[in-house]
């Protein structure tokens, strides 16, 4: 039983242990609407999920979904939980290997994400080389598209 600080029974931390092991239950659903789903709670609740390690590794589990709305929230989400994480390194390297992914949406939520992230990160200057190489390869891209398109 979890107890309050005033040694009482607090039943919304209780509430929110149940939780977690259904948000689990769903992101590993084999219904796409279901993770979705759970991608949605863990969004809104990771940082008072009390096994923030679990939560994780359901994350980076849906970081190579099939669904592309559910990548795009899991970069969003990665985003948010990254204050929360023990293991940054692992994480930035989740969100930069999302800035990759084949659709637009999920490249964009990964970018922004990884803005929120940065001032999280242990390593400050690895991570930015990390945004440097990202620039540069976006840039690459635009010229590429623009080559392609205009001749």
């Amino acid at each position: 039983m979890i107890f309050s600080r005033g040694g009482r029974n607090n039943s919304d931390r209780c509430r929110r242990m149940v939780d977690q092991a259904e948000i689990h239950r769903k992101v590993a659903s084999g219904d796409v609407g279901e993770r979705r789903d759970g991608v949605e709670q863990l969004s809104s609740n990771f940082a008072d999920l009390p096994d923030k390690d679990a939560a994780w590794k359901d994350l980076i589990r849906l970081t190579v979904d099939k669904d592309s709305d559910v990548r795009r929230g899991i970069a969003d989400v990665l985003g948010s939980a990254f204050p929360h994480v023990s293991n940054n390194d692992e994480a930035w390297k989740d969100l930069i290997r999302l800035t990759g992914d084949e659709y637009f949406g999920v490249r964009r939520d990964a970018a922004f994400a990884l803005g929120s992230a940065f001032p999280h990160v242990s390593d400050k200057d690895a991570a930015w080389e990390d945004l440097h190489r990202l620039h540069y390869r976006i840039r690459r891209i635009r010229q590429m598209f623009i080559i392609y398109r205009f001749g």
